[in-house]
């Protein structure tokens, strides 16, 4: 309609209608412009919130999975180190060869931390959230999402260190326990996964002798440091998150 008029106006010659016309033209079509990129910015900042608290449900995530992988050691270190104790002073302390035999399924099986950034690192790589990011909030993003890449890694070298199973070749192999389904039953039933569960392994020899074997020693002693490590690193890691969720909240309330 609108250039059906301003056609008429043009004939007629008269121009200050073809300028108002022209004008309403521009007009509606800036308007028209602006209300499409006011729905985008609508779209993308609704995005960026869902975003954000996917980011920040990651973080409260990593620390119940961290406080998960500490009880569970908290409730074993104990006995593996009530072995320690049978076998550095070869049995004169208490314990015997059955002490040390009972936390085998215990040195053989690993719950490493695995820290997520994933969902931080997707809030910092999109650019359409960047116009919703102060620079005191990027910066502490970044900062976070460099601190879980981090430790992550630190946690994961830490336990390799203790994979080593040379220490099985002084030990005797039994018969076979089960089958592989008797095996998921028994992880089922709470049976921490291990060689174990295939065949059951013995010192073979008495806890007097057991004590000389330096290569049992050293498989001890590095799963016991690298469960120290997992569980103290990782309380600095705890601390450190649950600072960093005072620090988004922050922005969360600001909307």
């Amino acid at each position: 309609m609108i250039l059906r008029r301003l056609s008429h106006h043009l004939k007629q010659q008269n121009w200050f209608a073809v300028l108002l016309d022209f004008i309403i033209v521009v007009a509606g079509v800036f308007i028209g412009v602006q209300v499409s990129h006011w729905q985008e910015v609508d779209n993308q900042k609704a995005l960026y919130e869902d975003a954000f608290k996917r980011a920040t449900a990651e973080l409260v995530s990593n620390i119940e999975h961290i406080q998960k992988v500490q009880n569970y050691y908290r409730e074993r270190l104990p006995k593996v180190q009530t072995a320690i104790s049978a076998l550095r002073s070869c049995g004169q302390e208490g314990g015997d060869h059955t002490t040390v035999e009972a936390t085998f399924p215990l040195i053989m099986n690993y719950s490493r931390i695995f820290l997520s950034a994933r969902d931080v690192d997707l809030l910092l790589n999109n650019d359409d959230f960047l116009a919703f990011q102060p620079s005191e909030l990027r910066k502490g993003l970044l900062d976070i999402s460099m601190y879980l890449h981090f430790y992550d890694n630190e946690l994961a070298q830490k336990m390799e260190e203790g994979y080593s199973t040379d220490f099985l070749k002084v030990l005797k192999t039994g018969p076979l326990v089960g089958s592989p389904d008797d095996n998921i039953q028994a992880i089922k039933n709470g049976t921490p996964g291990s060689p174990e569960l295939v065949r059951k392994h013995t010192l073979g020899v008495p806890i007097t002798e057991a004590c000389k074997m330096d290569v049992l020693l050293r498989k001890y002693y590095s799963w016991e440091e690298a469960v120290y490590f997992q569980i103290v690193v990782s309380q600095r890691v705890v601390e450190y998150l649950r600072e960093r969720l005072a620090f988004l909240k922050t922005y969360s309330e600001k909307g």
